[in-house]
């Protein structure tokens, strides 16, 4: 079973730690709200981990992948 990793904030530190865990193996979304750094991490990652919105948005967390569960 492959994890699937949510990492918001694509900055230094997050698209870092998505390229160690990328050539671990790992399943990565990387979360990003400021639209003029998607094509940077598209660029240093694979387009598909890069999902841009806020990372509190519900929707924006289901579209990278998460289930919300409401009680």
């Amino acid at each position: 079973m492959v994890m699937t990793v949510l990492i918001v904030g694509g900055g230094k530190v997050g698209s870092y730690l998505a390229s160690l865990l990328l050539a671990e193996g790992y399943r990565v979304k990387v979360i990003e709200v400021e639209r003029e750094e998607i094509p940077r991490l598209q660029q240093d990652l694979p387009a598909e981990v890069v999902v841009s919105g806020n990372g509190t948005d519900p929707n924006v967390l289901e579209a990278a992948g998460i289930r919300v569960v409401e009680r």
